[in-house]
């Protein structure tokens, strides 16, 4: 419509009593997770878990990695480019000016989720690996003589994705008597791990954040995500190198980006 059309309509509706609509403000909440580490690898040795990657969160109402406060919601602007990264595993998220650290990778004791500063840290590894710490609790230590792998510790749980993410892989166990169970992956996409000299552990899953799990063969770590929550009446505009869906929920739609570096345009 034209500016003067526009007027026109302004001042019509205007004469009888009635507001011209404005759109709500543009308050986006985020939810952003850096890619998991990956498990490691190794024949009759202890190996440790992944860790799950770091969780920046803006939910209201809902809490950051490491069980830290959100961060402050964004106020944004129509017909503007605002750039996206979706990390692969071992690998950063950003949304504008925001930064997931990505899980580190295994050594004998489980990897450390965000860099220890947006999740936790990975249990110790005695005679079983330790598992990868989560982006919401320690993971485990392993098996001192009884040789079972420690358990990935769970992601955060936020309600964008309504579930856990960036959950630590579960470590290894070296087979030499003892119960020799495998650690578990913690909630939120951590892969579970195996004995030393099998390739049965589990990689992270995609878009959770969670680490790899530990064995003969370490798996890598699950890509990240990002979560936008935003009103309703906006328009949200994937440009090119992006991958994501967008969903309605009540007064609010919810988008889940995948995939890709870019930038993402609300109108």
């Amino acid at each position: 419509m034209s500016p003067i059309l526009g007027a026109l309509a302004d001042n019509g509706a205007k004469a009888f009593g009635l507001t011209a609509y404005q759109k709500s403000s543009l308050v986006v909440e985020f939810v952003v997770v850096a890619g998991g580490g990956s498990g490691k690898s190794g024949t009759n040795t202890v190996n440790g878990g992944g860790g799950g990657g770091g969780i920046q969160s803006s939910e209201i109402g809902g809490i950051s990695g490491k069980n830290s406060s959100v961060l402050p919601t964004k106020t944004l602007s129509a017909a503007t480019n605002y750039s996206i990264t979706i990390g692969g595993a071992g690998s950063n998220s950003t949304f504008i000016d925001i930064t997931a650290i990505a899980g580190s990778n295994a050594s004998n004791n489980g990897g450390t989720s965000g860099g220890n500063t947006q999740g936790y840290t990975g249990g110790s590894g005695v005679d079983g690996g330790g598992g990868g710490g989560g982006a919401g609790a320690v993971g485990s230590p392993g098996g001192n003589g009884d040789n079972f792998g420690g358990n990935g510790g769970a992601g955060l749980y936020n309600g964008l994705s309504a579930g856990y993410l960036g959950g630590g892989g579960g470590g290894n166990y070296y087979p030499g008597g003892g119960t020799m169970t495998p650690g578990a992956g913690g909630a939120g996409g951590g892969g579970g791990g195996s004995a030393s000299n099998t390739d049965g552990a589990a990689a992270g899953a995609t878009n959770t954040g969670g680490g790899g799990g530990a064995g003969s063969v370490g798996k890598s770590g699950g890509s990240g995500v990002i979560l936008l929550r935003f009103p309703a009446d906006y328009t949200l505009t994937f440009n090119s190198g992006v991958t994501g869906s967008v969903t309605t929920v009540g007064s609010k739609k919810i988008a889940t980006i995948t995939a890709g570096t870019g930038t993402v345009t609300f109108s």
